[in-house]
């Protein structure tokens, strides 16, 4: 099964918040650890890991987040400055939602599954 652990073409999909500017970054790099304490000094602020996935096509998963969340995208200081979404409180769960499908798409699909199957409008 060496296949199925190897790990080229993958990188690490984050997402990082900087909760006293209620401001987030969608991102993807080789290096997290490198990369957020890139972010850190750079823009001086206080940022969080909020989520991070070592993934196939990270850039693509990347480039559609931001293309859905175009109306929020703003420049901000430091690096990746073009990467970084400033939402209403009402559309930040909706970001969360897709980094959570991105890990748990199995784990949801199945508990709606269970759910359809327990409420009887599926049988086996």
């Amino acid at each position: 099964m060496d296949w199925f652990n190897k790990q080229t073409g993958r990188k690490y999909l984050y997402l990082l918040w900087s909760p006293f500017n209620g401001i987030w970054k969608v991102g993807i790099t080789t290096n997290f650890t490198s990369r957020l304490n890139n972010i850190r000094d750079t823009t001086g602020e206080t940022i969080l890991p909020i989520f991070k996935a070592k993934i196939v096509n990270a850039k693509k998963v990347e480039q559609r987040i931001l293309r859905h969340f175009k109306p929020w995208r703003v420049n901000w200081k430091g690096s990746g400055k073009t990467e970084w979404l400033r939402m209403p409180f009402f559309v930040t769960p909706f970001l969360l939602v897709e980094f959570i499908w991105l890990r748990y798409r199995w784990l949801l699909l199945l508990a709606v599954g269970g759910l359809a199957y327990y409420n009887g409008w599926v049988t086996l």
